[in-house]
């Protein structure tokens, strides 16, 4: 609840895949919502790109594809559920017939976080074993994977953090390495509270952002924003100049 007048501070912690812990604070904005983690790793040759989310997001992921996960199986405080299908691909010869393959999902859930991650050919049985390279660690702020072995499961691509926040919009955020850093614009940002805020394209002052990109950098964090529709360039200029993110590493 905010108070008329009154600028009331509100914080969320989110726990990345990889075991990064993301803190986002900001006046008068609800940071309440889950985000979502999204990572890549090889293991045993194959990359696989995990995303973790609420404990649902899982399951709602496997109906939305058409996916029925008929295989559960007790693994580390939690329940990994399987399915499969198929998947057609066309060959761009008319005469020759779409090339169908195997297609599998695998859920896990725990108390409150999910874990899910897909095959495209393979077995059920293969999908199962790359969790097992894994320990799978949930927190209050999120669930990770920590690889057991040195080479069982290589990081292939940088973490990411999703987050919507009303009012705002969609949050894409790295943390702020190197090459993040060399693409961000050669002017400076404008200082705010959170570090550099950028912001490019054409628009009039108070019109719709929809032709604008804002950046919100920090020391640590690199925040791409997706506004909302509707909402005007002024007043998320105003909303994100109070915001602060921040990017920790184990």
């Amino acid at each position: 609840m905010f108070v008329t007048g009154v600028a009331t501070r509100s914080k969320s912690v989110h726990k990345g895949i990889d075991g990064s812990t993301i803190e986002m604070s900001g006046d008068d904005v609800d940071l309440s919502p889950p985000a979502t983690s999204v990572v890549s790793y090889l293991v045993a040759g194959r990359i696989y790109e995990f995303t973790a989310s609420h404990r649902d997001v899982g399951r709602d992921v496997a109906r939305d594809l058409g996916f029925s996960l008929d295989e559960a199986y007790s693994l580390q405080q939690g329940t990994l559920a399987v399915g499969s299908t198929t998947q057609a691909f066309p060959t761009g010869n008319p005469d020759v017939p779409d090339e169908v393959i195997p297609y599998h999902l695998a859920s896990w859930s725990g108390r409150s976080f999910s874990i899910h991650t897909h095959l495209y050919g393979g077995t059920k049985s293969e999908l199962v074993a790359v969790f097992h390279q894994f320990a799978i660690r949930e927190t209050q702020w999120g669930v990770t994977l920590v690889p057991r072995g040195r080479n069982s499961a290589i990081l292939e691509r940088q973490p990411l953090l999703m987050k919507s926040v009303g009012g705002i919009g969609q949050f894409q955020i790295h943390q702020l390495t190197k090459e993040f850093a060399r693409s961000l614009p050669r002017s400076p940002g404008t200082e705010v509270r959170g570090g550099e805020l950028f912001v490019s394209g054409d628009a009039i002052a108070g019109s719709d952002c929809s032709e604008l990109v804002f950046q919100l950098v920090s020391e640590s964090a690199h925040a791409l924003v997706l506004p909302d529709e509707g909402i005007d360039s002024d007043r998320l200029a105003s909303r994100l100049s109070e915001l602060v993110v921040g990017w920790q590493t184990e």
